[in-house]
């Protein structure tokens, strides 16, 4: 029993002697390798000590001793057996499960941490790592593709190859654990898709980028980030089919990606602006797609749904089927609504709504739909949106003064207004640049009369 105490007394005082001696260690740890004749006797001793636990299979002492070769701190430096030390630590973590081990060992030989640089071997040990299933190698290889994160030096940027490993992320059964990782990736896998369909694509075998434009291949990049949950690539793939960008133009398959765009719950996190053209495009191809069944009450809850996210565009459209759309779908009175709401913005952004909305009250006034005729009013609200550069309420007050409905007869006010709707259009109307056309002739048998102070060119025939 007196043997035992005497045995413990002797381990306590070893271990603070050790604690003591790692203490200094932290102290002196950038002092930089010992040479063989500084080494003292208590250096060698606690060297020995870690070297016996490392035998043992401590990887904490492992990591220590091999810390000691590498940088020369209680033994002569010698970096071969250092790094075969720190590699079999990392080996020995990630037999035991500590995650990530080998991925920081392939990081440490990237950066030169503890061991001397060797991007190669890092690069080559996340690989092998990423392919057993390791998501933080996957992640790594993944930027450094795309944006050569840490490994500018290594690897060229190579879309393809960091599609690979961007999808690698994302059906790897840990992604749940890197949410922000599983967001980055998703953005990645959008954004190179939309390079392969503009031409902008980046592909490694160059100092600088190649620049290829490849459609096919943006679609199949989207459609595999859509299948794993990723909503933009869901409504770029809608928006594919329903302008017949790179594909033919397919109503059920638009409809198709952007229902799953609305029923993804990461919609939601998205902008209101981005929203409301997921849900509103939805809404429209319901109403009016080609070769789908229609659904007229769904396709309109979705266009309110896009237009209360303040998207001035929608809530024209909303509008318009209030206004002109399928039975199921008119109410004068919201159009009405609508569209005053709309007239009423300010601000160049809001140009476009505005315009329309002002010209589309004067429709109702002149109509009376949803509110009683009245001639003053429409002709007030055309007036304010060709004023605002409106083409459609330009060509209206034309036409008004040239055969006096509703307001008096003056053929100079038509040309007047007839040679700024053709200012506000890039399309030709041959029968409207008739209609000008008679107006000039007209007026220039009536003295005096310029035609226009642009030399005499007939804008628009």
């Amino acid at each position: 029993m007196p043997q035992r105490k005497w045995i413990l007394l002797f381990a306590f005082f070893i271990s603070l002697a050790l604690m003591a001696w790692e203490g200094y260690d932290y102290a002196a740890h950038q002092q930089g390798p010992m040479q063989a004749e500084s080494i003292n006797e208590a250096d060698a001793l606690i060297h020995r000590l870690y070297e016996q636990r490392a035998a043992d299979g401590d990887v904490f002492a492992m990591r220590l001793v091999a810390e000691d070769y590498l940088k020369g701190k209680r033994v002569k430096q010698d970096i071969p057996k250092g790094e075969l030390l720190w590699e079999k630590a990392a080996y020995l973590e990630a037999e035991k499960g500590i995650p990530f081990a080998l991925y920081t060992l392939g990081r440490d030989y990237i950066e030169g941490n503890y061991v001397e640089r060797n991007g190669a071997k890092g690069i080559a040990l996340w690989k092998k790592t990423a392919n057993e299933g390791d998501i933080q190698s996957q992640i790594a290889l993944a930027e450094a593709y795309y944006n050569n994160h840490f490994v500018s030096d290594l690897v060229e940027k190579d879309d393809e190859e960091s599609v690979r490993w961007y999808l690698r992320v994302l059906s790897n059964p840990s992604s749940h654990a890197f949410p922000n990782a599983v967001q980055a990736a998703k953005a990645a896998l959008y954004q190179i898709g939309r390079d392969y369909v503009d031409g902008t694509a980046r592909h490694a075998g160059n100092k600088k980028p190649v620049l290829a434009f490849d459609g096919i291949r943006g679609l199949d990049v989207w459609k595999k980030a859509a299948s794993l949950g990723d909503v933009r690539s869901q409504c770029a793939l809608g928006q594919a089919y329903l302008m017949g960008r790179v594909v033919p133009k397919n109503d059920a398959e638009a409809a198709q990606w952007y229902r799953r765009a609305v029923e993804n719950p990461a919609l939601n996190e998205e902008p209101p602006a981005f929203q409301s053209v997921a849900r509103g495009a939805l809404g429209e191809l319901l109403i009016r797609g080609e070769n789908i069944p229609h659904d007229i009450p769904q396709g309109m809850a979705l266009l309110e749904q896009a237009a209360a996210q303040e998207s001035p565009y929608y809530q024209l459209v909303l509008a318009g089927y209030y206004g002109f759309g399928p039975e199921g779908a008119r109410d004068d009175r919201k159009a009405l609504t609508l569209y005053q709401k709309l007239a009423s913005q300010q601000g160049d952004e809001h140009r476009f709504a505005r315009v329309e909305a002002q010209y589309h009250l004067g429709k109702a006034y002149d109509e009376g739909r949803g509110v009683e005729k009245d001639k003053a009013q429409a002709i007030l609200w055309y007036t304010k949106s060709a004023e605002d550069g409106g083409h459609k309420a330009a060509v209206f007050l034309a036409h008004a003064y040239a055969t006096g409905d509703g307001l008096p007869h003056d053929d100079r006010k038509a040309y007047a207004w007839a040679l700024k709707a053709l200012e506000e259009t890039q399309a030709f109307d041959p029968q409207f640049s008739e209609f000008v056309f008679a107006l000039e002739k007209k007026l220039t048998s009536q003295e005096p009369f310029a035609k226009r102070g642009d030399g005499g060119e007939r804008k628009g025939f």
